[in-house]
């Protein structure tokens, strides 16, 4: 090996005469686990044009570890046998270091993303427990006995009396089943109790109630026990949202729900026969601008270990698909 500046002394604490008298080799520099690949990219460059762009480690006189950049131009005779190798080495440690520094962020940043949307479902469990155990049955409470003091009273009581206590009971009533509601929205007792497969039908039925103009099928392919606990919430939020932004935004007359298990993979797709709308267009509206819906469903589908995609096409509809290693 020529090198053709003595910079590989301070790159390696080598002098170049300790590769020029061969008590050296270039390769015993280079860190074991990153040898075969090193030669497999060699051979590679063989076979086709020759050049190659390879990045290893390599071990330093001092110990230090060292990432390098190895451009080479394999130069064969005329019978094709290697003649000599022409190249140059890039120290790239800084870079690596950057590049894993970046790694090592996203991983603390996906690590808290997914903490905190488990704090959050925690916090809306606990909120729509205590709004049903509590103001909830409070409410209950006094729908019951309003009308059990109506009836005691009977005909003793003024019938303006009767009329403003009666009065009373379908506004307690109406705030009782919005109670019941937000209670659902916030997190369903019968993902907890049910199941998911349960908690999408009554999502779906409840849907339907509030918006009859808008048809739902469901064609469901996976049994209850083939959907991990931990994918159930994430599965109904995407589905939740889905069908909000439905109601919302595309003035769809039908939706089709698809939730199979196919070749060890969970999927997961929403169609709608709505307006639809510029996927670019919508990228390109500022984030803060943007809403929430297409990035919660992106990042809880990601967050647990999944892949998520959205078609849209004007006047065609949209699909929402999202799928998680089965």
């Amino acid at each position: 090996m020529e090198f053709f500046d003595d910079k590989v002394e301070s790159l390696t604490g080598y002098k170049a005469d300790d590769f020029y008298s061969k008590r050296l080799k270039w390769s015993d520099l280079i860190v074991e686990e990153d040898l075969e690949t090193v030669r497999e990219d060699f051979v590679e460059a063989l076979k086709a044009d020759k050049s190659y762009v390879r990045e290893y480690r390599t071990k330093t006189r001092a110990g230090d570890i060292l990432w390098i950049q190895d451009r080479g131009q394999i130069i064969c005779n005329d019978v094709g046998e290697v003649d000599y190798v022409s190249g140059a080495f890039f120290d790239i440690t800084d870079r690596k270091m950057a590049e894993e520094a970046l790694r090592q962020s996203e991983r603390e940043l996906r690590l808290l993303s997914t903490q905190l949307l488990a704090v959050q479902e925690q916090e809306r469990g606990r909120i729509a427990r205590e709004l049903h155990d509590g103001i909830g049955q409070s409410l209950s409470a006094i729908k019951f006995r309003v009308e059990d003091a109506l009836g005691q009273m009977g005909k003793n009581l003024a019938e303006s009396s009767v009329n403003s206590l009666n009065s009373l009971i379908p506004v307690i009533q109406s705030t009782v089943e919005e109670v019941r509601r937000i209670t659902m929205d916030l997190r369903p007792a019968t993902l907890d109790d049910l199941g998911i497969l349960a908690t999408i039908a009554w999502f779906c039925r409840e849907f339907q109630e509030t918006y009859a103009n808008v048809k739902i099928e469901k064609e469901i392919g996976i049994a209850e026990t083939d959907i991990p606990e931990s994918l159930k919430t994430v599965i109904f939020r995407v589905v939740q949202e889905a069908l909000n932004n439905v109601a919302k935004h595309s003035g769809a007359e039908s939706v089709t729900i698809f939730l199979t298990k196919r070749d060890d993979t969970i999927e997961l797709t929403i169609e709608d026969n709505g307006r639809g709308f510029d996927l670019e267009e919508a990228l390109d509206i500022d984030v803060s601008k943007r809403g929430f819906g297409l990035g919660s469903m992106k990042e809880r589908t990601e967050l647990s270990g999944g892949s998520f995609s959205l078609e849209s096409v004007r006047r065609e509809g949209t699909t929402v698909m999202a799928s998680w290693p089965g």
